[in-house]
């Protein structure tokens, strides 16, 4: 993951991805996981959204692009 984006916490990324890097992303992300035990989510935050995320303490906001995932 930390190829594709930036870690917001430990176990959460924030990556800003065309369609193709996301896909590659997905696929790596399966060959590694087990699936029965491990659960990855992926959310996309549209433009309007993603000007709305907050945050506190330590840490930069996330820079603003064409396209944006929250992984």
């Amino acid at each position: 993951m930390k190829s594709y984006g930036e870690r917001a916490l430990k176990s959460v990324f924030e990556c800003n991805l065309d369609e193709k890097a996301f896909e590659d992303m997905k696929a790596k992300v399966d060959e590694v996981i087990e699936p029965i035990e491990d659960s990855v989510r992926y959310y996309t935050l549209c433009e309007k959204c993603i000007k709305k995320v907050e945050h506190s303490g330590k840490g930069e906001g996330f820079q603003e692009d064409d396209d944006y995932v929250v992984v």
